[in-house]
């Protein structure tokens, strides 16, 4: 990890940009930049920070994320000295030979087995008593389906069936005509128009740090890492101040209009946000 850590630092230095600047730009707290530099990737707050952190930090100074957010899960894979020497052991310990315990005879019961006999030959003996008893005396009559109850009207004869043409309407009678989409009675006219939901949707192409506050009390609605594919939203109720640390990697849209990314990749950038 130290490795990955010394990359960093040279490529920080021959930008010669300083840690408050880095801190400024990425919004990553000093200590924890001092900790990257150092290698010492457990002293950040969890394994989703340090993806983002390592991420900000190389486009800050000149670096491809892809390749050292590569090269930290390659080293970080890797196991241990101390991992390595217990699979050596391992791999050296002889085992010993598994044995198959052989298996015991069971004596039979032989007076279970009579007794299980004689139970099969008293059912068998029932069910001959039972066939000769109904051969003698005769099967059960079956029972003749209840006759269908006749319809109304199913006593005519076929030339005295009752007609099955269609009654006229009364006169007078008025059907209301079919109201096509054109045709619909212009109700909806006079409704008031009601304006678009204050909603403000964010969606990132690229690792970014992003952080959303009121802006009369400067109080924290939203701060942290979104990943490529990830997205927010929230509903807006008062002036708010929206800021980025990689402009070019954040699609905005707002009251449903796309704004698109605000400004170009690794530029950091404030924008107000008006719900009038």
């Amino acid at each position: 990890m130290k490795e990955i850590g010394a990359i960093l630092k040279a490529a920080r230095e021959e930008k010669g940009l300083s840690l408050d600047e880095i801190q400024m730009a990425t919004k990553i707290r000093y200590k924890h930049l001092e900790a990257m530099e150092a290698g010492e990737f457990d002293q950040l707050p969890g394994e989703v920070y340090v993806k983002g952190f390592l991420g900000n930090y190389a486009k800050m100074v000149g670096l491809e994320a892809e390749e050292i957010l590569r090269k930290y899960l390659a080293l970080k894979n890797q196991p241990s000295p101390t991992e390595q020497e217990g699979q050596a052991l391992d791999q050296e310990k002889i085992w010993p030979a598994t044995v198959t315990p052989q298996k015991v005879p069971q004596q039979r019961s032989i007076p279970q087995k009579k007794t299980l006999g004689l139970a099969l030959a008293g059912i068998g003996l029932l069910v001959m008593i039972t066939m000769i008893i109904w051969a003698f005396q005769g099967w059960p009559s079956t029972v003749s389906p209840a006759e269908p109850v006749a319809e109304a009207g199913a006593g005519l004869a076929p030339e005295q069936s009752a007609p099955t043409e269609p009654v006229a309407p009364e006169t007078g009678a008025q059907t209301a005509p079919d109201l096509t989409a054109e045709e619909t009675p212009a109700a909806e006219e006079g409704r008031d128009w009601v304006a678009p939901q204050p909603v403000l949707a964010v969606e990132a192409d690229e690792v970014v740090w992003m952080g959303l506050y009121r802006r009369v009390s400067g109080a924290l609605i939203f701060e942290g890492t979104l990943y490529p594919g990830e997205r927010r939203e929230w509903t807006l109720t008062e002036e708010v101040i929206l800021r980025i640390g990689n402009a070019g990697g954040l699609s905005v849209t707002y009251r449903g209009e796309e704004l698109g990314k605000l400004g170009s990749s690794g530029q950091v950038i404030n924008k107000v946000i008006t719900v009038e």
